[in-house]
C-alpha cells in the first residue's frame, strides 16, 4: 500500500468500521494504538472501560484483519496531520514486511520467505535491534525507530557521554552514517540496560528516509538497503 505521506513520518490510510483512519508506522510501539475518541465513534470499546480493546476489523490496502488486540490512547498532532492511530511492531511482525521509503509504500508478504539480511533481535515486545559498529571497531546494538520524527540517530545517555564531541561513523550492515547528528532526547526511556545488552543508538526517520527496510520475522533476518 502507498504511504499517505512519507514525511514527517510514514503514515498509511486504512478503514475501521467503514471509516477512514490514518496510522503512523511505528517500530517502537507494540500493538496497534487507536485514538480513544475515534474508537468511540467507530464503535470500538475498551475491555471494561480500560485502555485495552479488540478491533473487530481493520483494512489496510488489500489486507483485512479481524479481532485485533489494540491499545486505546490519544492521537498526537504530526505536522499538519492528526493520525487516528499507530501500527506497532507486533502487528507488523505477523508478516514479512517492508518499509520502502524510496517508493513510499508499506508491503506485507506471507512470513517464512528467504531474506539475505543480517540477524536481528527483538527486545521486549517493541524494540527491533541490529548489531552495529562504532568507528569501525566497537560493537553496539542499534534500534530501528521509524516514529522518531526529525531524528537521524538517537543516542543513549551512556553512549552520549562518550561521544559528546561527535561520532565519526556508525554502521549496521550496508547502512553507514558519517558524522551523524546525535539526539539524546529522542532515545526511548529504559531501552539502554533494560534487556541485558548495550543499546547505544536508535536509527530515526531521517536515517531511514530514502532506504528500504525489510524484516522476515520467522528467521529474524533484517535488510536495510
Amino acid at each position: 500500500m502507498e504511504f499517505f505521506v512519507t514525511d514527517p513520518l510514514p503514515i498509511v490510510a486504512g478503514t475501521i468500521g467503514g471509516q477512514r483512519a490514518l496510522f503512523v508506522v511505528d517500530t517502537l510501539s507494540d500493538e496497534i494504538v487507536l485514538d480513544r475518541d475515534f474508537a468511540r465513534k467507530a464503535g470500538v470499546l475498551g475491555v471494561g472501560g480500560a485502555n485495552e480493546g479488540v478491533l473487530p476489523e481493520l483494512t489496510l490496502g488489500r489486507l483485512t484483519v479481524r479481532n485485533i488486540p489494540i491499545h486505546l490512547g490519544q492521537a498526537m498532532q504530526i505536522g499538519t496531520l492528526k493520525p487516528e492511530g499507530a501500527i506497532g511492531l507486533q502487528f507488523l511482525m505477523h508478516y514479512d514486511f517492508t518499509l520502502d521509503y524510496r517508493r513510499s509504500r508499506l508491503v506485507f508478504r506471507r512470513a517464512g520467505g528467504v531474506l539475505g539480511g543480517q540477524q536481528a533481535l527483538l527486545a521486549g515486545d517493541r524494540y527491533l535491534l541490529l548489531n552495529g559498529m562504532i568507528n569501525g571497531k566497537d560493537r553496539t546494538f542499534i534500534g530501528i525507530g521509524s516514529s522518531l520524527k526529525g531524528v537521524t540517530l538517537a543516542v543513549s545517555d551512556l553512549a552520549g557521554d562518550q561521544f559528546a564531541s561527535g561520532l565519526a561513523e556508525l554502521s549496521a550492515g550496508p547502512l553507514k552514517l558519517v558524522k551523524p547528528a546525535l539526539d539524546p532526547k529522542a532515545f526511548p526511556a529504559g531501552l539502554d540496560g533494560s534487556f541485558g545488552v548495550p543499546v547505544g543508538f536508535v536509527l530515526g526517520h531521517s536515517a531511514l528516509r530514502n532506504r528500504v527496510v525489510r524484516l522476515e520475522p520467522r528467521s529474524m533476518k533484517l535488510a536495510i538497503d
